[in-house]
């Protein structure tokens, strides 16, 4: 535990030394700790001394997510608030209501499209529900006013789409990877720029495919149209 203490203030002090070199311009350290366990205190200081020398004595601001109650800001209207609720500390029983509320701020705040995905692709992830709370989850947003229901089922729903959509472009690049080795930087653009359509219809021809350039006159002919 010391030894990942001692690595995480050195990787803070050099993030914090650069700018402040190059820049000159004050630096504020923070310390986020997104981890579930331990839920020990971090340090907010690092020092290395010596009996009758102090060669550094580092401060920082610390923000353990495990040791914040999530119901503090679950009426926060600050979109990193809802994604760090997920990491907070959350009682087993509570798991489904804070899903529940990372949702209906979502809705709540006004965020375009891609910046609620971004936010619910990380309430996904440190917060996946089991397939006992997912059938719970279910059973909750169901009891929900219509309209509420109905702006949650939405959101769920473009999230469902979002990630199915990146679920083919992952395969159809692995795909094209293994067929004509390692991709460049511009194929893996105009291949991850194609609509989900695209990708599945690129999915069957990359069969009839015998080399990257047929590849790339699909592309064109595809994109051009």
């Amino acid at each position: 535990m010391r030894q990942h203490a001692v690595t995480v203030y050195a990787m803070l002090r050099q993030h914090f030394a650069r700018p402040y070199k190059e820049h000159n311009i004050s630096i504020y350290p923070i310390v986020l700790c997104s981890y579930p366990t331990p839920r020990t205190p971090v340090a907010a200081w690092h020092q290395v001394a010596f009996p009758h020398h102090m060669v550094l004595d580092f401060h920082c601001q610390v923000v353990q997510l495990n040791r914040l109650d999530w119901r503090t800001y679950a009426q926060h209207p600050n979109p990193l608030a809802v994604a760090l609720m997920a990491r907070m500390r959350i009682a087993p029983a509570d798991r489904v209501r804070v899903k529940l509320e990372c949702l209906r701020l979502l809705i709540g705040l006004g965020l375009d499209p891609a910046q609620q995905r971004l936010i619910g692709a990380f309430v996904g992830i440190y917060l996946p529900l089991t397939a006992t709370e997912e059938q719970q989850f279910q059973q909750v947003i169901t009891a929900l006013m219509s309209t509420e229901q109905e702006a949650v089922m939405v959101l769920l729903t473009e999230w469902e789409q979002e990630g199915r959509a990146e679920a083919t472009r992952s395969l159809v690049l692995r795909l094209v990877a293994r067929k004509f080795g390692p991709l460049r930087v511009p194929l893996t653009e105009r291949l991850i720029a194609l609509s989900p359509e695209q990708l599945e219809t690129l999915g069957e021809a990359l069969l009839d495919f015998t080399s990257p350039d047929e590849l790339m006159a699909w592309l064109d002919q595809t994109t051009a149209s």
